[in-house]
């Protein structure tokens, strides 16, 4: 590993530059503003840069809600890419749902509802997880809050186990930052879910669909690539699944956090099996 200053310090690398959106570019409330500058430089350099998300929600979806808050597309980024993207994509061009839910099986929505991630499929919808054949385990807010553990959502997960139903979680987030406020994510139910002998189909880093997919959108490849992340189990993994360099953020986000609660870098680096490249203590 090694430690450098900006990622201007290793623009010469690679000509693709992919971001872990949260917890690198955005904070949840707010832009990191060095990370906004750097981001401008290797555009004006002429590098490509994909913002890449666990998110669920639709790259549309976010493009437009971040571009009101200052984040241009083409200016900061060439492209958002999220996991909800990928999955709906799967669930309108192939079969991936009759696979796993049987043909015109139904889909419990486990969370809040993303009518978009589901437009042209409500007729497989189904709010009676009594008639469900999969469970989708969407954002998890309760009561319209987000959560600090997964235990509100817990009962109904139990009732999927009961009756065998596989899960879909495209987000293996386990948690995330909103400003300060850590809440769990999709991830952490479905790890739950794992753990309890449920099956679960993961959409989304460290898996290398999602890293595949967003380098045939924005035509790059992956030995020609870096991966900007604060989780080594995701961001860092997976970069390096599929060829691509890595850069580790220290000083914001996941990493940051476990190193605050007693973790230390050698730990998590052997706790993912994964190791970066890079270390960066905050973006720019």
């Amino acid at each position: 590993m090694k430690t450098i200053q900006s990622l201007c310090d290793i623009a010469d690398q690679a000509q693709t530059f992919f971001l872990d959106l949260w917890g690198v570019v955005f904070d949840g409330e707010a832009f990191y503003p060095k990370g906004l500058v750097v981001l401008k430089k290797l555009k004006e350099q002429g590098k490509t840069i994909g913002l890449l998300s666990n998110s669920t929600l639709m790259n549309e979806v976010l493009e437009k809600r971040y571009a009101a808050l200052g984040l241009i597309k083409g200016v900061y980024y060439d492209r958002i890419i999220t996991s909800g993207s990928l999955l709906q994509t799967w669930m309108n061009t192939t079969d991936y749902l009759d696979k796993i839910a049987g043909k015109e099986g139904k889909i419990f929505v486990l969370g809040i509802d993303n009518p978009e991630l589901f437009e042209g499929l409500q007729a497989r919808l189904t709010k009676d997880i009594r008639q469900a054949s999969v469970v989708y385990v969407s954002s998890l807010r309760h009561l319209g809050r987000s959560c600090s553990t997964v235990d509100p959502f817990i009962p109904m997960a139990q009732k999927a186990l009961d009756k065998g139903l596989p899960m879909i979680c495209a987000n293996p987030d386990h948690f995330a930052f909103e400003g300060g406020t850590r809440y769990v994510t999709p991830g952490s139910l479905g790890t739950w879910y794992e753990q309890h002998g449920g099956r679960v189909f993961w959409i989304g880093k460290p898996y290398a669909d999602i890293y595949l997919h967003a380098c045939a959108l924005l035509k790059a490849e992956p030995s020609d690539s870096v991966m900007v992340g604060d989780t080594i189990r995701t961001d860092i993994k997976g970069g390096q699944q599929v060829g691509m360099k890595t850069v580790l953020i220290m000083q914001e986000g996941i990493t940051h956090d476990a190193i605050v609660r007693g973790k230390t870098l050698q730990e998590l680096i052997q706790e993912s099996g994964a190791q970066p490249d890079y270390l960066l203590d905050e973006i720019g």
